[in-house]
């Protein structure tokens, strides 16, 4: 069974979560420090018609002047997958 997602974002709002595993990452500082999802509303924004479902990300970065964050927004795209075929029955003419 496919884990779904029932908790709907009202339009142009989303949710961030601690990223737990940032620091098991290859490369922690390339891996967000926040990430979740959320919904724009593309009219309410005055960018055309209907919905977009997206990806948020943020890191928290240290420089010169104090902490500052970066943002990331990308769209959802349908998750591919995978199906397997059923293994081909192998019917002989032989009888036993």
């Amino acid at each position: 069974m496919a884990y779904e997602n029932k908790y709907e974002h009202k339009p142009n709002e989303g949710s961030l979560f601690h990223n737990d595993k940032r620091d098991q990452a290859d490369d922690p500082s390339k891996a967000p420090s926040w990430k979740g999802d959320g919904v724009i509303d593309l009219a309410k924004l005055g960018l055309g018609t209907g919905r977009a479902e997206v990806w948020l990300s943020i890191w928290v970065n240290k420089g010169k002047k104090g902490k500052w964050l970066k943002l990331s927004i990308s769209q959802k795209e349908p998750r591919e997958v995978e199906v397997s075929e059923p293994e081909a029955s192998f019917e002989d003419d032989i009888p036993f």
